[in-house]
């Protein structure tokens, strides 16, 4: 039933556990398979019990010693698909983060279903360059801050996004380089985007990647802000080309749509404070 803290932590030659994990697992401590980096299996938990993933704050002891590595499955580079049933309703921070130098190679194209879950942490899946598809719980509420951040062979998101959404991180997308499709953020409730920022350099503070392939994107009535660099491009054309906004917009924030030059159809819902670099480049 229980998997302690630091249970395999750096059995680096450990290549299999069969099954990973039993359905009879409630509980997985923080470190418990971290840096078992030839580990192969498929992780499958909350299929049918309620699972707690220990989670450790960003001011804990864990965090102090080893930074982003404090969760159950981070740094396991060759981990295969992933399925988190209805018993996990919390995906915790750095669960299964990366590290872009030694992640699973693209060919891998690993999956991640996602069941019950409302949360999914900081960092969650960044940098696991071997995902190619995911697919999300219809109750899921809140994104954190670079959930899948250089996911670059990450192709669809289903559905994309819920419309229970409430929360989205900082970028939470960005270099996801592969993805495509239409972007839907639906929730008639309000929607907070928590953009981190610009760091300079190569991420601009994109929530959504620089170099996404986003056909459309929808927006409804509980989005009122536009953050700062919220899809914006770099250097390469994107395909971008009509964005619809429900909500009544209060501001679009800099650089929100920079350099989107596909960009023909832009309909909005009240007359926002825009700054002066939204559309840069269009």
């Amino acid at each position: 039933e229980s998997i302690g803290q630091y249970a395999f932590y750096q059995c680096k030659e450990l290549v299999s556990v069969e099954p990973l994990l039993p359905d009879s697992v409630k509980f997985v401590g923080v470190f418990a398979f971290t840096y078992a980096e030839k580990l192969t299996n498929d992780v499958c938990l909350g299929r049918a019990n309620v699972v707690t993933l220990e989670y450790a704050p960003v001011q804990s002891q864990y965090a102090d010693r080893f930074g982003c590595e404090a969760s159950q499955f981070s740094q396991c580079y060759s981990i295969g698909n992933v399925y988190l049933g209805p018993g996990v309703t919390n995906v915790p921070q750095n669960f299964l983060c990366g590290d872009i130098d030694f992640a699973v190679l693209p060919d891998a194209e690993r999956t991640v279903e996602i069941v019950g879950a409302t949360v999914i942490g900081d960092r969650a899946f960044c940098e696991r360059t071997g995902i190619k598809a995911v697919t999300l719980p219809d109750r899921l509420e809140s994104i954190g801050h670079e959930a899948f951040r250089r996911c670059t062979n990450l192709v669809s998101v289903t559905p994309f996004l819920p419309a229970s959404l409430r929360s989205l991180g900082g970028y939470a997308f960005c270099h996801a380089r592969a993805l495509e499709g239409d972007l839907k953020i639906l929730s008639r409730k309000p929607v907070d985007f928590f953009a981190i920022g610009s760091k300079g350099g190569e991420d601009n503070g994109s929530i959504f990647s620089l170099d996404a392939k986003l056909s459309s994107i929808t927006l409804g009535r509980g989005v009122t802000v536009v953050p700062e660099y919220f899809c914006c491009k770099d250097v390469e054309a994107g395909v971008l080309t009509n964005v619809t906004i429900y909500g009544k917009l209060v501001s679009i924030g800099k650089e929100a749509f920079r350099q989107q030059y596909a960009l023909r159809d832009f309909r909005l819902n009240g007359y926002p404070e825009l700054d002066a670099t939204a559309f840069n480049g269009i």
